[in-house]
């Protein structure tokens, strides 16, 4: 899997953290009808949260801890590059360390909250990720992109070559 390293604001995690979750929920409101098939209708988007959990090791932890922690403290959204979706924009909401010394380890668990789930608050980063599944003439339908442009800017030698997780330029 052609996997981006985590980042906001600035900050990169030198190793991606062990575990990275994105959840994504729509509210929904479902009817049941006697003797008949019952009906669900979709409502609003949450935002997406993003949560994990990962170690810093050796004589740098203390450092990598100290600045993620000022990263925490700052106020107001950001990008959020993450391995598991899509950049986006989103508040670092909690920030929990403790300490292992004689491991020399710092273990961190995080989370995110999407600032808002609506599509008109999107930036173009020039890519897409590769959904699972997904092959390029999926891609194209989905990003409005054609087969050949998405060919020529990534090297694909087929329509089927791309795997699960492939950063996919789209410009």
């Amino acid at each position: 899997m052609d996997s981006i390293k985590m980042s906001y604001r600035g900050f990169c995690f030198n190793a991606n953290p062990k575990t990275v979750k994105a959840v994504m929920k729509k509210e929904t409101e479902v009817t049941l009808f006697p003797f008949k098939h019952g009906r669900c209708r979709e409502g609003a988007q949450a935002p997406i949260t993003v949560e994990g959990s990962g170690s810093f090791f050796g004589e740098n932890a203390r450092a990598q801890a100290q600045a993620l922690l000022s990263v925490f403290k700052r106020r107001g959204a950001a990008y959020l590059f993450s391995p598991v979706l899509f950049p986006i924009k989103a508040v670092f909401t909690s920030l929990e360390f403790s300490l292992d010394a004689p491991k020399n380890r710092i273990d961190y668990r995080f989370s995110f909250v999407q600032e808002s789930s609506e599509k008109g608050g999107s930036f173009d980063f020039g890519y897409t990720l590769a959904e699972k599944g997904e092959n390029l003439f999926d891609i194209s339908s989905r990003t409005g992109v054609s087969i050949e442009s998405i060919i020529d800017l990534n090297g694909f030698e087929t329509p089927f070559s791309v795997k699960e997780g492939n950063r996919v330029w789209l410009r």
